[in-house]
């Protein structure tokens, strides 16, 4: 990582120290604490055999020691091979070797073994200095080596307890963090929410999954610092995990610098290694001609991997971007679920955590693992974005005092194959993100961040209320390319992983909803959830939920304050209504706006946009509100102020 973190985040790691205490025996191989000191290809190796084997039963150990007694004298069979490196950290790089990291510690000892053995290297440099630092680090690993060799046949590298040991550490350093690494937040419900998480969420984890830990934490530097230990713990989590902190990070309640702490780690997303790609790329060339593919990736994302390509396309070259959804990312999805069902349901029950009147915790983590489970259907995703270029596609004006531009903002076509497909292809989009746009351009355009996220706001809003009803509920920063010249800004929007479309009445719905929020009116709030909720699933009977929506509407008038969509759709999931996806997702897009356009520091919220677009369309707008009124007073016979609301924009 690029930046140090804050007071904050060390704070928070140094209590997760106790992880370091599994790798002394390994660590000794440096001379200092300081000094860097990793296990080579082949030591790893023996490692991941003796932790594929740990709680295995006695015949499949048998099997794991013959293998791995097999792939060791295979290698000491091959010849010996000089390798010239120029300087020490170029002899560490080979001496290491690359790891076929897959998320899979069996699927990648298989991979090995079908790889040419590495074999016995000796390594030489014309610097006596370099020399000599090879010299004296191979001097250390040779008592090393020579307990693998020893005990490979029984796999005693690692015994049993010494793995058991490392592995309830998983169940203890989650505790660490809890109790002493979020001190520093203010808001309680916050506090105790995390606290409940990292206590729980590590030491639930399979056994499978903390086997692939502690082979990631072999990979590094075994004398690990604290900051790295917790990026792998978090690298290694699950998808709803970390789409889970993403959702904390944005949402607000940390302090800034943990806050920003958190937000750098969303970046350190491990990758698909290139064997995978390259597995993958191979099963579709029946589908797409690609004359060039990029090996290091475009973009990493907790779900999906992006590289940049060329393809022939009647004829003529195409530049492409290739995405795919993550290898063997399903049991890990299946894993997150369960073990984070189980932690809301007592961060729900915890008696504290009730008393701060915090948001329950399971439809959250149940809404996270739709949205997870949705990205996960790449057909889907391409459907979205075809729907997308049909509604987003379009211009807008940008003025400045002193510069007049137009918006054009564009969604990349999607080129489909005749074949099934396990990837996604899409035109390229040329850009850089706004931050850097704006950063570029700050002297002529001072405000594009700020006018480009208005824009982006607007166009959404009147797709949502009087468009379609597609809507994008990702669309953060990231998901923008911006490039600048005299004919236009371009705006590409991209990945549309998350998102949907609100049908015609869901669209009258919502908008009855906005303007029963903006009246305050009890029986209308009401009505209305009740209307759009999962009414077969919800935990409440709707007469129990109009009383307390009366009790909320009253509690706000004595106070002088006011909730808006985003807060009722909250309360009413927590009061027990099961709102459909397509609210909940449309809420947290909403969200995720607002936050865009108070971080570029606009006067406009999503309220004042959407308040001042249906003024502006007041027609449709009395047409929607006093349809959808009048449909619930058909089926609730309830008196409902369709004047009123109508009346109010």
């Amino acid at each position: 990582m690029q930046n140090r973190p804050g007071p904050a985040m060390l704070k928070l790691m140094s209590y997760i120290s106790i992880l370091l205490t599994f790798l002394v025996p390994l660590g000794a191989l440096g001379t200092s604490p300081r000094e860097a000191a990793y296990l080579s290809f082949e030591e790893k190796v023996i490692a991941g055999y003796s932790l594929l084997a740990y709680k295995k039963s006695e015949t499949e150990k048998a099997q794991i020691a013959k293998r791995a007694l097999n792939y060791l004298v295979k290698s000491l069979e091959t010849q010996p091979k000089m390798v010239e490196v120029k300087n020490f950290s170029e002899f560490l790089t080979h001496f290491r070797g690359e790891w076929p990291r897959s998320g899979d510690l069996g699927v990648e000892l298989e991979k090995i073994e079908s790889m040419p053995k590495r074999g016995i290297f000796q390594y030489r440099s014309q610097s006596t200095r370099t020399q000599r630092q090879i010299d004296q680090y191979l001097q250390k690993h040779m008592l090393l080596m020579a307990s693998l060799l020893m005990s490979v046949g029984d796999l005693k590298i690692f015994s049993d307890d010494f793995i058991a040991k490392q592995i309830e550490k998983f169940d203890s350093v989650g505790e660490q963090i809890s109790m002493s690494g979020f001190g520093a937040i203010k808001d309680p419900a916050t506090r105790i929410g995390l606290q409940v998480l990292f206590n729980e969420y590590f030491g639930r984890q399979s056994l499978d999954s903390k086997k692939y830990m502690l082979m990631a934490l072999m990979q590094e530097n075994l004398n690990l610092n604290e900051e790295r230990i917790l990026e792998i713990m978090i690298q290694n989590s699950g998808p709803q995990f970390q789409k889970l902190l993403q959702v904390v990070t944005r949402n607000g309640g940390l302090p800034k610098e943990l806050k920003q702490s958190f937000k750098m780690l969303e970046s350190a997303v491990l990758e698909v290694p290139g064997w995978q790609v390259e597995e993958i790329m191979a099963r579709e060339q029946d589908n797409y001609k690609f004359i060039y593919f990029e090996k290091k990736p475009l973009g990493v994302g907790t779900m999906a991997q992006v590289h940049r390509a060329k393809i022939l396309l009647d004829g003529r070259r195409q530049d492409v971007v290739v995405r795919f959804i993550k290898p063997n990312i399903e049991q890990r999805i299946r894993d997150d679920h369960r073990i984070l069902t189980e932690v809301a349901t007592l961060i729900d029950q915890n008696i504290e955590y009730q008393r701060t009147g915090g948001p329950k915790m399971s439809p959250l983590i149940e809404d996270i693992s739709e949205t997870v489970l949705a990205e996960l259907d790449q057909e889907a995703t391409v459907k979205r974005q075809i729907i997308a270029r049909a509604s987003y596609e379009a211009t807008s004006f940008y003025s400045e005092s002193d510069y007049k531009n137009v918006i054009r903002f564009h969604v990349p076509r999607v080129f489909l194959s005749k074949n099934a497909s396990k990837i996604m292809v899409q035109e390229m989009s040329i850009g850089q993100s706004l931050d850097k746009a704006a950063d570029a351009y700050k002297e002529t355009i001072p405000n594009l961040k700020r006018g480009v996220v208005e824009a982006t706001a607007k166009l959404w809003a009147k797709e949502v209320i009087f468009g379609k009803g597609f809507y994008h509920s990702d669309l953060h920063q990231g998901n923008f390319l911006v490039r600048v010249t005299d004919e236009a800004i371009h705006v590409n929007l991209l990945d549309f992983g998350m998102g949907g479309q609100l049908s015609s009445q869901m669209q009258k719905r919502f908008m009855l909803l906005g303007a029963a929020v903006a009246l305050k009116n009890a029986d209308l709030i009401a009505e209305s959830y009740w209307d759009i909720s999962e009414t077969g699933k919800n935990r409440i009977t709707k007469e129990e939920f109009k009383t307390a929506v009366q009790k909320k509407i009253q509690e706000l008038n004595s106070s002088n304050t006011k909730m808006g969509s985003e807060a009722w759709t909250g309360w009413a999931s927590n009061q027990g209504i099961k709102l459909p996806y397509d609210l909940i997702n449309l809420s947290r897009g909403r969200v995720i706006i607002n936050n865009s356009l108070a971080e570029a520091g606009s006067s406009e919220t999503m309220t004042s946009i959407e308040k001042l677009l249906v003024i502006h369309n007041p027609v449709k707008t009395a047409t929607a509100l006093v349809t959808s009124a009048r449909e619930l007073k058909l089926k609730k016979d309830t008196p409902i102020p369709i004047k009123s609301c109508a009346a109010m924009f």
